[in-house]
C-alpha cells in the first residue's frame, strides 16, 4: 500500500477533525496530518508545507461551512494556483451538508468528490483507493 507524505484536514469542527485524524492514523495512510480551522488557514498551511517540504499535501479533506473562508472559496483559490496535475492534491469535500444548493455549487466549480461526514475507511477508500488497502474493514 502506498502511504501519503501528507494529508490536510480543513474543518472548523474540532470533534470532526479529531475523529478524522484518528481514522487516518489508524489506517496508517499518511506520514503527516496537517490541520486548518478555515479555508484561509488551509491555504496558508498548504503553502507553508510547500515551502518546507517542496511538495503539497496529496489529499485535502475540506469542509464547506466554515468561518473566515468557506470550502467553496478555498477551492476556488486552490484552482487559481494552477498546480501541475501530477503534483496537485486531490480535494475531497467532507461535509454534513446534503443541501442540493451546496451539491450543485460544488459541481459547478469543479469539485469531483463530495463525501458526507463522518469519514469512514470505506468512504476514504471510495475516493482515494490507491492509498487504501482494499481489505480495510469499515470503521
Amino acid at each position: 500500500m502506498l502511504k501519503a507524505n501528507c494529508i490536510l484536514l480543513v474543518d472548523d469542527n474540532q470533534t470532526s477533525t479529531f475523529l478524522h485524524q484518528q481514522l487516518i492514523n489508524k489506517l496508517d495512510i499518511a506520514h503527516q496530518v496537517l490541520l486548518a480551522r478555515n479555508g484561509q488557514q488551509g491555504l496558508e498551511v498548504m503553502e507553508q508545507h510547500f515551502q518546507t517540504e517542496a511538495v503539497y499535501p496529496e489529499l485535502i479533506l475540506l469542509d464547506i461551512k466554515m468561518p473566515v473562508m468557506d470550502g467553496f472559496a478555498f477551492f476556488e483559490a486552490f484552482q487559481q494556483m494552477n498546480l501541475d496535475k501530477q503534483s496537485a492534491p486531490q480535494v475531497v469535500v467532507l461535509t454534513t451538508s446534503l443541501a442540493a444548493v451546496d451539491i450543485e455549487r460544488a459541481r459547478e466549480i469543479g469539485i469531483q468528490y463530495f463525501v458526507n461526514k463522518p469519514l469512514t475507511a470505506q468512504k476514504l477508500q471510495d475516493v482515494w483507493p490507491k492509498h487504501i488497502r482494499k481489505t480495510v474493514p469499515e470503521q
